[in-house]
C-alpha cells in the first residue's frame, strides 16, 4: 500500500518506481520480444518485452521509446527515455 503521487488516495501499488532524470535511459533487463511499444492509458508511453521462461517485463511513463512492436532487444540495450506520461 502506498499514497498515489498524484491522486493522494492510498492505493496498493504493483510496480517498482525507479527515481532518475528525464530522458535517462532505459534498458532492458534481458534480451526478448517487443510485444508492445507505445501509449497505453495510465501507464503513459510504455515498453513490454516477453523474456524467456515465461517472464514478462513492464516499462511504464516513458518520455521516448525507442523500439518497435515485434522488435527483438538484448539485453542492456536502450528501449526507451524516463519520463512523466500517464498517470505519473
Amino acid at each position: 500500500m502506498r499514497r498515489h503521487p498524484v491522486t493522494g488516495k492510498r492505493k496498493f501499488h504493483r510496480g517498482i518506481d525507479i527515481p532518475s532524470w528525464k530522458g535517462a535511459p532505459i534498458k532492458a533487463t534481458a534480451d526478448g520480444l517487443v510485444i508492445h511499444a507505445g501509449w497505453a492509458g495510465t501507464f503513459g508511453k510504455m515498453v513490454v518485452i516477453r523474456h524467456r521462461h515465461g517472464y514478462m517485463t513492464k516499462y511504464a511513463h516513458a518520455d521516448t521509446v525507442l523500439v518497435h512492436k515485434g522488435e527483438y532487444v538484448k539485453k542492456g540495450q536502450i528501449i526507451a527515455q524516463i519520463g512523466r506520461s500517464g498517470l505519473s
